[in-house]
């Protein structure tokens, strides 16, 4: 059995903030140090994302013994553009690692911290980011500052904006991309423009499918390690029409699908997420990627190893 594991690395400062040990990258990661054995690391950005990957590996180690699998644990930089595992694709992943049995992979969201949402068949949508550029010559009517002029009374060559398609089914995402393109080229026709505008997809994803098998193993390992906990911690993932490139490192150039598990964990200190239930002020909360979005150490760096060491363990038959 091979296994592939994600995490991703943010590659950005980290914003220094005074509302938790975990805006501090030197005191995070003596934090991190400290409780998963892991005597020296550097940050780009995230604390979460880097220290739940140095640290995982850890049980998995320490049963070296009774292992019977690979272990590959690949750190995705820049998750969030959802460029990067089609870049490290085509860098030739696949020619220098052994093809794995399974994926597994989970992200940090804005829920309850703790706890672990996941569940089998679609989770996320699909998604085609696009770009347009409307090109025209110098005009009365022409907008010097629409896209990014360098000054008003200067009349640029183009504008470009971008937008995103999403939705949850294949067919509706062909039909809606077909339908925002028809719907600009027709405006530009109808406004007189000189020249048809220009689209390019810049960003495109598949849906993430949870594969039925590989998450029933999941689920049940887990509703076994936390017992009489088991149904605060491990809850059934919502559908979210959000996207991730997790799908392409399952698909490997000319071969059969890989099978994956892809799971949330909450990272919302537990009374504050409490508070703002009771008070009904849940869309205040910073959502992910946010400049403010500030996951609480506890319990989530705990929770988010603990998920990665489990699922690995259960892939390697040691549970």
């Amino acid at each position: 059995m091979r296994i592939s594991t994600r995490t991703s690395i943010s590659i950005r400062s980290c914003h220094v903030r005074r509302n938790g040990p975990h805006r501090s990258s030197q005191n995070a990661w003596k934090w991190v140090a400290s409780r998963s054995s892991v005597e020296l690391a550097g940050t780009g950005g995230w604390l979460l994302r880097n220290g739940k990957g140095l640290a995982y590996p850890t049980p998995a180690k320490s049963n070296k013994s009774m292992r019977s699998g690979t272990l590959i644990v690949l750190f995705q930089p820049n998750e969030e553009r959802l460029l990067s595992a089609k870049a490290m694709i085509d860098d030739g992943l696949f020619q220098k690692i052994t093809l794995p049995s399974v994926c597994l992979a989970q992200h940090c969201v804005p829920t309850k911290g703790g706890t672990i949402a996941v569940k089998p068949g679609r989770v996320l949508g699909y998604l085609d980011s696009l770009k347009f550029r409307l090109s025209e010559g110098a005009r009365r009517h022409s907008c010097g500052t629409f896209h990014t002029g360098t000054d008003a009374s200067i009349i640029p060559d183009y504008a470009d904006f971008q937008l995103d398609v999403r939705t949850f089914s294949e067919n509706t995402q062909k039909l809606a991309k077909a339908a925002v393109e028809r719907i600009i080229r027709k405006e530009c026709e109808v406004a007189g423009f000189p020249t048809t505008p220009r689209m390019v997809t810049v960003v495109s994803s598949p849906a993430i499918y949870n594969d039925a098998v590989a998450t029933s193993q999941f689920t049940r390992v887990f509703e076994w390690y936390y017992g009489r906990r088991a149904s605060e911690v491990v809850q059934e993932m919502p559908p979210d029409i959000v996207a991730d490139d997790l799908v392409l490192l399952a698909l490997p150039p000319g071969g059969m699908p890989i099978p994956y598990v892809y799971w949330n964990i909450g990272v919302t200190d537990p009374e504050t997420w409490e508070r703002v239930s009771r008070e009904g002020e849940l869309r205040d909360l910073p959502p992910t990627h946010s400049a403010i979005y500030a996951p609480a150490i506890e319990p989530t760096l705990r929770i988010v190893i603990e998920a990665l060491a489990l699922a690995a363990l259960t892939f390697l038959q040691l549970l």
